[in-house]
């Protein structure tokens, strides 16, 4: 989101919005960074991004649900997928 902010917006309104929301971030372990890294080795062939396979597996290991556009996503357990 900041770098989204950074490119759409100006730099002080994507710091106000990192202030904001930087309480609501979660601190990514190793163990899951490696989770995240296997599943991404395991569906090589969809040419996942390292971002987006962190995100499933933190959003697996917190039993919720991941939200993402991607539709290499979309047959997936675990994912709520919107166009």
């Amino acid at each position: 989101m900041y770098y989204g902010l950074l490119k759409y917006s100006d730099k002080k309104t994507a710091l106000e919005w990192f202030n904001k929301l930087k309480s609501f971030t979660l601190n990514i372990d190793a163990e899951t960074i490696r989770k995240a890294m296997e599943f991404k080795f395991e569906n090589k062939q969809k040419n996942l991004s390292f971002i987006d396979c962190i995100g499933y597996a933190v959003a697996k290991e917190h039993n919720i649900l991941f939200l993402t556009g991607d539709k290499e996503f979309e047959k997936f357990e675990n994912v709520e997928f919107v166009k």
